[in-house]
């Protein structure tokens, strides 16, 4: 419920500073929690520990999504997600792992002076990160920063619900998330009470998850470059009906938990990576902070949400093998249905909101002629993963600027007069500087 305000201020501080503060303040939280817990488990202080360590992560993994399209060419955007979005899994399923090794050996709040190590490492780590803002807005007194975020958060709204390709994105990944929040919970009760184990079989079956999703990352990238993102979301719905059947049917066995286990960990990274592209693509960097927030808000709540299902059901005497099938349907279900969204998408001729996108401080990509004369010739931006021609080149020139040159073109895209500029020593590429419509001063 925090993470759509937390995406208001990522667009409005410098995002370095939120990558460094964020997890120097969970270190020293997390590193308070031993004392917290002498006071008692069940004490206001011990939940608020726990609430300001697990909550701070919406707010640090919103503005990681945010900035990694300044950090690597939008074509590369679905390989940096592998890495990022779904290797942070990864590494999250290892942490549950080690967690739970440290929690027999020096009990659970100890465990978690090792986190706060770790977070302080990440903080030092973000320190090194070329992250650029743009053009930051002036700050305004509290109050008019107040009602400030409520207008910001709705214009962030307006623009997801108009774009056809995030909100079939968002719908996707709640989807995925409610999904793998019931199986998840069916596979540990069925690991702690049809099979009656112990918490160590289910840091096992973690481990598998973690291995499947590290497949995930090396294959989807790969598919990627024949299968259009859209549609390795249904790819995904499909592997993962798969792995849940192979569990269905006849008696709980352990064996047959992993490879489903496995094999959901392969379908978790195609529908995430793919996802996190599409609104990465979608959205122009001054609410990409504000969509990515409202991302992570509904993908937890989706997963929280499917663990209650599961609750329920098991509150309903609903069987272990019945709700297995079930959900291995429910994944069929969702595949059947993005196929036919997608297949809409393609059929209305899906193009981006190039005037949205296209805001003065935005980074973009510029293809240029090959040749001689490449430096001089733009041909094409590429926004929102699609290439724009440029249809002429009104003006061009070298300039300087702060005692810096500039190279300056004046192009029209798609009805727009867009003036780019790129900076000598500037890291992070052609920058749109003014944009304005065709017949308007």
């Amino acid at each position: 419920m925090v993470s759509p305000f937390s995406g208001v201020f990522i667009d409005r501080w410098e995002r370095r500073r939120i990558l460094v503060r964020v997890p120097l303040l969970r270190a020293v939280v997390a590193a308070l929690l031993p004392v917290a817990a002498a006071i008692g488990t069940d004490s206001l202080s011990f939940y608020l520990v726990v609430l300001v360590v697990l909550s701070a992560n919406r707010f640090f993994l919103s503005t990681l999504s945010a900035v990694l399209p300044q950090l690597v060419p939008e074509d590369d955007l679905l390989v940096a997600n592998s890495v990022s979005s779904t290797g942070g899994s990864v590494a999250n399923v290892l942490g549950f792992t080690v967690g739970a090794v440290l929690a027999n050996l020096v009990g659970g709040t100890r465990a978690a002076l090792l986190a706060a190590v770790a977070f302080a490492i990440s903080a030092a780590t973000a320190r090194r990160v070329p992250v650029h803002r743009g053009l930051l807005p002036s700050r305004a007194p509290l109050l008019d920063e107040a009602k400030e975020v409520l207008a910001q958060m709705l214009e962030g709204l307006r623009a997801v619900r108009r774009d056809h390709r995030v909100a079939y994105g968002l719908s996707a990944i709640i989807a995925v998330q409610l999904l793998v929040g019931v199986i998840s919970a069916v596979l540990a009760h069925a690991v702690l009470v049809t099979l009656g184990l112990e918490v160590g079989a289910v840091s096992v079956l973690l481990g598998v998850l973690g291995i499947g999703i590290g497949v995930g990352v090396v294959v989807v990238p790969w598919a990627g470059r024949w299968i259009r993102h859209d549609f390795l979301v249904v790819i995904g719905f499909v592997i993962a009906a798969a792995g849940v059947f192979s569990a269905a049917g006849g008696t709980v066995a352990r064996s047959r938990l992993g490879v489903a286990t496995f094999v959901i960990g392969i379908s978790y990274a195609f529908a995430k990576i793919p996802v996190d592209t599409i609104v990465q693509e979608e959205m122009a960097d001054a609410l990409r902070g504000r969509a990515f927030a409202a991302y992570d808000m509904v993908f937890n709540i989706a997963r929280v949400t499917g663990v209650g299902l599961t609750a329920i059901g098991y509150a309903s005497s609903a069987s272990t093998p019945g709700l297995i099938a079930t959900v291995g349907v429910l994944y069929l279900a969702a595949a059947a249905a993005f196929t036919a969204w997608e297949r809409w998408l393609r059929g209305v001729g899906y193009q981006p909101r190039t005037l949205e996108l296209l805001q003065p401080g935005e980074y973009v990509t510029v293809r240029a002629y090959a040749g001689g004369r490449a430096d001089e010739e733009p041909r094409a931006l590429v926004v929102g993963g699609h290439e724009l021609p440029i249809e002429q080149i009104d003006w061009r020139a070298v300039v300087e600027e702060g005692g810096r040159r500039a190279r300056v073109f004046v192009v029209r895209v798609e009805g727009l007069r867009v003036r780019l500029a790129i900076r000598e020593g500037d890291e992070f590429g052609w920058v749109v500087e003014k944009v304005t419509q065709l017949g308007r001063n």
